[in-house]
């Protein structure tokens, strides 16, 4: 095929160290979102028995507000203290610009289930943190 067809073929040209480089970014941001991907499906459900009251309070359990939140209230017992304008000082404190208001938020966070509480609570929230 070289004798005959070699006009058609190009030579393999390395790869240049630019291309090398994207590559070890590209596989590295896949390991990344992998990760997050496995983190998340672990707090889920733990979320959802110990603190139902958290998922879906954002728009993505993966979202900047949502560990912040989970930071400063990583339980039912620390979550009960909010009022709505406790609430909404919190969120102006860290810059929530999200498209519910403190009153839809307070209303998410009442009418969820309990979650666990009492002495297991604490034990929760630490795997929270």
């Amino acid at each position: 095929m070289l004798r005959t067809d070699a006009h058609r073929l190009t030579p393999l040209v390395p790869d240049t160290a630019a291309t090398q480089a994207l590559r070890s970014l590209l596989r590295a941001r896949t390991e990344l979102l992998e990760h997050r991907i496995a983190v998340h499906n672990q707090l889920l459900p733990h979320l959802l028995a110990a603190f139902p009251a958290a998922v879906g309070l954002f728009a993505e359990l993966d979202s900047p507000i949502s560990p912040r939140f989970l930071t400063r209230f990583p339980g039912p017992g620390r979550a009960a203290w909010l009022s709505e304008r406790r609430l909404a000082a919190w969120l102006s404190s860290v810059g929530y610009c999200g498209r519910k208001t403190p009153a839809e938020l307070m209303n998410h966070l009442d009418s969820a289930p309990a979650g666990i509480t009492g002495p297991a609570e604490h034990a929760m929230t630490v795997i929270t943190e």
